[in-house]
């Protein structure tokens, strides 16, 4: 992933014992990571701190960080485990400025990945490549909060509409302002115009939809382009290559 470096969460379990969880961990010494510790670890996603998140996910391999024990059974174990990180930091990424459906989108993606994965050492590992990586976007999703609440409001529509035809009269209207007022606002705001802005936005989907195997012939038409040849000729004018080529180079090994 990207910024991700080779760790492994080192963690450790709280004894075994349902019925008094409380003696089980007196008589062991072994009680839980405190609060405040797992509060700074999500703020850190939350500021888009990747280096914070590096340092801290340092301190958690050095020394274990202790959860509580949700099965018996190792895998399942890892699975619960990473679910409840997941949804926390994706909810913080929200706190940070993160687009609120890309946020429940990824969470959903990571938590679908996780139940199918089998090996417990695994997941760990997942999880980190995760923090970093949606800090990372956390980060990079900083300055909107920066922009005027309408070209916030613009962005979250193109989100949500990336399947249809996206004029920008129809933005405008549904941030409450006149088109040539967004589009000047944008370009200064953003520093690319509105249409390259929904362009942009759309490519890039493309590029997740082709990573996922969807076909590319189906993608234009997914995305509202006008033309399976007009879809082709904007992503290799964008990216250099034609979709079928990205697809192929980016098939899992």
């Amino acid at each position: 992933m990207s910024g991700a470096r080779d760790e492994k969460l080192n963690i450790e379990i709280l004894p075994k014992g349902v019925e008094n969880p409380r003696f089980q961990q007196r008589e062991s010494g072994v009680v839980h990571t405190p609060y405040s510790l797992e509060v700074a670890f999500y703020n850190l996603i939350k500021s888009g701190d990747v280096d914070g998140v590096h340092g801290a996910i340092g301190q958690f391999v050095e020394n274990a960080l202790v959860v509580g024990r949700m099965s018996n059974d190792a895998l399942r174990q890892a699975q619960y485990f990473a679910v409840s990180c997941i949804t926390l930091a994706t909810r913080y990424a929200v706190e940070g400025g993160l687009m609120e459906g890309e946020a429940y989108n990824l969470s959903d993606s990571y938590i679908q990945t996780v139940d199918k994965m089998t090996d417990a050492a695994d997941i760990l590992k997942y999880l980190v490549e995760k923090a970093v990586e949606i800090t990372l976007l956390v980060s990079a999703n900083k300055k909107r909060l920066e922009y005027p609440p309408y070209v916030r409001k613009a962005m979250k529509y193109v989100s949500a509409h990336l399947h249809e035809r996206i004029r920008c009269e129809d933005v405008a209207a549904a941030c409450g302002v006149s088109a040539d007022y967004l589009s000047s606002a944008f370009k200064k705001n953003v520093g690319e115009s509105l249409s390259r802005y929904i362009m942009k936005e759309k490519l890039e989907e493309s590029k997740t939809l082709l990573a996922e195997g969807y076909e590319y012939g189906e993608i234009g038409y997914y995305l509202g382009f006008c033309s399976q040849t007009h879809y082709i000729e904007c992503f290799k004018k964008e990216f250099g290559t034609t979709p079928k080529k990205y697809a192929k180079s980016n098939m899992p090994v």
